[in-house]
């Protein structure tokens, strides 16, 4: 799903030097204004600036962002270690922000990794990530068409490594579960094609919250000498259910949890999280792991 724009980012600072990450290539400068992690998700605050009288596509309604794409040759971008690492199950997103100069050859971008490698870490101190692009995309879904429509693209070339431990890493995690916990998710859809959510018990043995990231597993089953954890939404759209963060406030932020690492659509301040609230009314509360 597309996100708002993030607030949150558009300021700069960012305890970094930036001005060796502006490159320019037929006629269009890519800034790296920030650069963050939670440790497993790594976000970039990109800025790209057009020749004059060029119209960049600019943020619209929430819920109808423009997407942005890396390279021309394929769908997806290049953002990712240096160090060559096997991928186990990748995810990430790039989408419009307002840059609030007014401009139209202006605009800013979120680039985001939440990429799962084989070794266990998402994400380790000290990482040297590089973006490279050949080209830029700017894409939107159409919803009447059931297509992406093609806003702007320019070929060019972007290449800079971004060394983590310059810039901004929060890497805390709040821990809701102490202790194997029995509660209800979303396990399939109804065998009779009615469309329907089946719900069922599950087990959840881990599960943490970053400010970018959600982190939850489930108790596994063996099959074969292997552990297995079937797929598991703890949310069921047709009866309306949902799980939640809630904070100290009492506002709430959905939450579209599964038995996997899932980026959160909107950052969240952990230090004024209260809980979280499950589809089935229970609430988890932070806990202190021995």
């Amino acid at each position: 799903m597309p996100k708002p724009g993030d607030p949150a980012l558009l300021d700069e600072t960012a305890n970094v030097d930036t001005s060796v990450w502006t490159q320019t290539s037929n006629g269009v400068t890519v800034k790296l204004k920030k650069a963050e992690t939670d440790g497993l998700t790594v976000r970039l605050h990109l800025s790209i600036t057009a020749s004059e009288g060029v119209e960049l596509p600019q943020e619209i309604l929430p819920g109808q962002a423009k997407y942005l794409s890396f390279g021309l040759a394929d769908f997806g971008s290049s953002f990712g270690p240096t160090e060559e690492r096997k991928l186990f199950l990748g995810g990430g997103s790039g989408y419009v922000v307002n840059d609030g100069d007014g401009k139209g050859n202006t605009a800013d971008y979120i680039l985001s990794d939440c990429t799962i490698y084989e070794d266990g870490e998402s994400f380790r101190p000290g990482d040297v990530w590089n973006f490279s692009a050949d080209g830029l995309k700017v894409i939107q879904w159409n919803e009447k068409l059931a297509q992406f429509d093609y806003l702007w693209e320019q070929e060019g070339n972007w290449s800079f490594d971004i060394p983590f431990e310059r810039c901004d890493s929060d890497c805390r995690e709040l821990q809701f579960v102490s202790e194997p916990l029995t509660t209800s998710a979303c396990t399939g859809w109804a065998a009779d094609g009615s469309g329907d959510d089946v719900i069922g018990d599950v087990t959840v043995t881990s599960l943490g919250l970053r400010r970018y990231t959600v982190n939850l597993t489930t108790e596994g089953i063996e099959e074969n000498g292997r552990v297995r954890h079937p797929s598991c939404d703890f949310y069921s759209p047709q009866n309306g259910q949902y799980s939640y963060i809630v904070m100290k406030d009492g506002s709430r932020q959905k939450l579209q949890l599964s038995n996997q690492q899932i980026e959160l659509a909107e950052p969240v301040d952990l230090d004024q999280v209260d809980h979280i609230l499950l589809m089935d009314g229970a609430k988890l509360y932070p806990v202190e792991l021995p």
